[in-house]
């Protein structure tokens, strides 16, 4: 079977068929993911390959349609120097390039669509790959799930429900008297912090103040005092 083929196989493989079939459905989701990788690597080396080839073609394309304007440059400098023989073998190599162009030109197209086609199978193979990824760790999480769920029902039966039960409330009663604890020595811490902070406000208020009143006596201080002429 070709890559092509395979990729197409494993882009339409319906996950949850392989899972229902698989009596390992993880170890199965593993193996196809593996398959899938390594056509992944092997599928991107072609889409290089061809793309590369695609490249080529182009370049013979544009390389024997630039060949033919020349020829048809050639033939018109011919006719006007009367050399039509030289004319007519310019024309003739210009006709040989455009069939050659025209051939290319097939070519290229066919390989532009190969590589085209390629790609998106790439991209389908790709999104394909992180399905099943996904689907690979959904399982693994419900089994740890199941495995934790089945632990806890052998931990109920060997402690007995209800003694179990009177430890969980114990235990919420507890953590319950803490935080009451903790609420209370925060309100008392913040009690004692905000009349310190007012206390503060209050002080430095009044050396603000003080201050004030000294700079206005020290600026009457400062103030000439007008001058007193006795009567004439």
């Amino acid at each position: 079977m070709g890559l092509l083929e395979r990729i197409k196989n494993l882009v339409a493989a319906n996950l949850n068929e392989l899972l229902d079939r698989a009596e390992d459905p993880e170890l199965a989701l593993t193996q196809l993911i593996r398959d899938m990788e390594d056509d992944l690597g092997e599928a991107r080396l072609e889409v290089a390959a061809t793309a590369r080839e695609e490249r080529r073609l182009y370049e013979d394309l544009a390389d024997h349609r630039r060949q033919a304007e020349r020829m048809e440059g050639k033939a018109v400098l011919a006719v006007k120097q009367q050399e039509d023989d030289l004319a007519r073998e310019a024309l003739r190599r210009r006709r040989m390039h455009l069939r050659l162009a025209d051939s290319v030109a097939e070519q290229w197209e066919t390989q532009r669509a190969s590589v085209d086609r390629l790609r998106q199978h790439l991209q389908d193979l790709e999104l394909k790959i992180e399905e099943a990824r996904r689907r690979k760790d959904l399982l693994i999480a419900r089994k740890r799930l199941a495995r934790a769920k089945k632990g806890f029902e052998v931990t109920l039966a060997e402690a007995g429900e209800l003694e179990t039960a009177d430890a969980f409330e114990r235990a919420a009663d507890q953590v319950d008297d803490l935080e009451a604890a903790a609420d209370a020595l925060a309100e008392l811490h913040e009690d004692d912090t905000g009349t310190r902070l007012e206390h503060l406000r209050r002080e430095k208020l009044e050396q603000e103040v003080e201050a004030d009143l000294q700079q206005i006596k020290k600026r009457l201080r400062q103030k000439p005092k007008p001058d007193h002429k006795p009567p004439g």
